[in-house]
């Protein structure tokens, strides 16, 4: 009996398979026309601007003046030694160690090192002069007790930075400054991990979907939907809840607590308020409607796990209306009143609690 024939590997395909073949190549076209289409209307007439590439060349003043790529493996950026400017109105100078002050003064038996970490607020965004942070206002405070120490308060402060960023900086300059005690400025934005930041963005590589207008917008509805489900609707409350943001803080807050124990300092934590805007419902009176009462406690809860004092600024600046303490409508960052209540709320703690805050630092 004879076998039928078997296909070769050249056989061409039946009509019925090149009519299926056709069909999909024709709704592949279809699509990619599509999409290219919707592209092309999101850009013309409804640009999407989250997570959207910093354009080369475009310019920005904090970038040239202030900043550079860091050199310390997970660090993005950093504040340019020497660095020297203006913006707004702002003055700024860097000293030969990267921060916003005065170069340190020589060590010495009388000399007591403190040291502030934070981001923006901390730096003194919308400060016209660097000593009015509320960094070298508790330095003068403190050196105005006539008790014979030297008193140094280093801002390490660096905008647009979260803990995971001031945990890294903390590592690297703490054996150089051998501060008695540090003190973390903590803002409510500062679980931040993905390139949110304007400075985060231009220093990170930009990924394939950022360039296009529809990934982008999918990504920006993505991120509104878990701020929803997760946040409920607060960010804040959703970066504290998101287990890889909050993850960030834990392993910050335990990153730093070795930094501490290795160089022997302590830490206190000072919890900074979102401060609202005046013409909100909040603004009217903001002690009896602040929403972020349980993210202070949350964060206060674990810094106690590593050995960290807590202080929360929010009793403190909520005495005063926000238009008074805030740099603008605009602008969230505390202003020169807003700098001043923070130093006086962290002289009174430090007097308060000198011995067991600066238990290195004894009367000479």
């Amino acid at each position: 009996m004879n076998n039928p024939p078997s296909p070769s590997a050249g056989a061409t395909p039946t009509r019925g398979a090149r009519i299926w073949l056709a069909r999909v190549a024709a709704l592949g076209i279809s699509l990619g026309v599509s999409l290219a289409l919707v592209e092309l209307a999101l850009a013309w007439f409804h640009p999407i601007h989250y997570r959207e590439p910093t354009r080369a060349g475009g310019k920005n003043p904090w970038r040239s003046l202030l900043h550079q790529r860091s050199q310390l493996p997970g660090l993005a950026y950093e504040l340019v030694p020497g660095a020297k400017g203006t913006r707004a109105g702002e003055k700024i100078e860097i000293n030969s160690l990267g921060m916003r002050d005065d170069e340190p003064i020589p060590d010495g038996p009388d000399r007591v090192r403190l040291a502030v970490v934070g981001d923006s607020s901390t730096f003194g965004f919308g400060i016209v002069d660097g000593h009015d942070t509320y960094a070298n206002l508790l330095e003068a405070r403190l050196n105005a007790r006539g008790d014979g120490h030297r008193y140094e308060v280093d801002n390490l402060g660096v905008g647009g930075y979260s803990s995971h960023d001031e945990a890294i900086l903390l590592a690297d300059r703490a054996p150089r400054l051998k501060p008695h005690l540090v003190i973390l400025g903590y803002s409510l934005n500062d679980p931040e991990i993905e390139p949110i930041q304007p400075l985060h963005a231009y220093y990170q590589p930009t990924a394939f979907w950022q360039r296009f207008h529809l990934l982008r917008l999918l990504a920006q509805v993505r991120n509104e939907e878990q701020i929803r489900e997760i946040g409920g609707g607060s960010y804040y409350h959703y970066l504290h809840r998101e287990p890889a943001h909050w993850g960030s803080v834990v392993a910050a807050f335990q990153s730093i607590a070795a930094t501490a124990r290795q160089g022997q300092f302590r830490v206190l934590l000072a919890i900074l308020p979102v401060i609202p805007e005046p013409d909100t419902k909040a603004g009217q009176d903001w002690r009896s409607r602040y929403r972020f009462t349980d993210l202070h406690r949350q964060v206060a809860e674990e810094g106690a796990k590593n050995g960290f004092e807590a202080i929360d600024l929010y009793p403190a600046l909520s005495q005063r209306e926000p238009k008074e303490i805030r740099v603008g409508e605009d602008d969230f960052h505390p202003n020169a009143l807003g700098h001043q209540l923070i130093a006086q709320a962290l002289y009174e703690r430090i007097a308060a609690e000198y011995d067991s805050l600066l238990p290195g630092a004894s009367s000479p």
